[in-house]
């Protein structure tokens, strides 16, 4: 009786372990991933929008000055979820942006984005990609 009582002690610590690792490997995955593709273009004496619902263009933007553009997304999960993003390419260091961004379930949040054209910069175009990372919200 003993060895039963011992193999089934042995056997559910083994089993505790099996299932925190598992959890642990599984709480950093995510729901889905989105990539948008980002622009803009610096100028001295030009103004412009790209008025673009596919991607996240900023049109012409004088330099010492700003552009924003605003985000929609909606949560289509029953489960709130963090919205995390990350930006690469030319123009990720002049992008500021809010992340993580928490989105309750079945709810929408309006995400905004402003690209920021430095006086010291030269003038041209920039560009990169914008990537939303989406994972339940523990």
């Amino acid at each position: 009786m003993k060895k039963v009582a011992y193999f089934l002690v042995i056997f559910a610590f083994v089993l505790l372990t099996l299932s925190i690792w598992i959890s642990s490997v599984y709480s950093n995955q995510y729901l889905e991933e989105k990539t948008f593709y980002a622009s803009a273009n610096f100028t001295y004496n030009h103004l412009g929008f790209d008025v673009s619902n596919s991607s996240l263009n900023f049109g012409y933007i004088p330099i010492g000055s700003s552009s924003t553009r605003e985000v929609v997304y909606f949560n289509h999960y029953d489960l709130p979820v963090y919205v995390y993003i990350e930006a690469e390419g030319e123009l990720s260091d002049s992008l500021i942006f809010e992340s993580p961004v928490f989105v309750e379930g079945k709810s929408e949040r309006v995400i905004s984005f402003t690209a920021f054209a430095p006086r010291d910069s030269m003038p041209g175009f920039y560009d990169g990609s914008v990537r939303f990372i989406i994972k339940p919200a523990k």
